[in-house]
């Protein structure tokens, strides 16, 4: 799934472009290292991973900071003038 998500066109020379799939090996040392760090877990008794509580409470925070420094930055030239 993500090898198909984040795969993009093969640049082959002077023949046409071509879908290619991401490398699989890239991925897979992510989701370990945020296994690592308890933001995913493996499912058990099932393929695959989700995100765990302590990972959408991080996720969550990130996601408020950028909206605020968003928000203050679209402010900042109005209170300029």
């Amino acid at each position: 799934m993500f090898t198909r998500h984040y795969g993009g066109r093969a640049r082959r020379g002077t023949l046409s472009e071509k879908f290619a799939y991401a490398s699989k090996g890239v991925i897979r040392h992510i989701l370990a290292q945020l296994a690592q760090h308890g933001i995913v877990a493996k499912k058990k008794d099932k393929k695959g991973r989700f995100i765990t509580g302590a990972g959408q409470r991080e996720l969550d925070t990130v996601a408020g900071q950028i909206a605020v420094s968003r928000n203050s930055a679209a402010l900042a030239p109005a209170a300029a003038e």
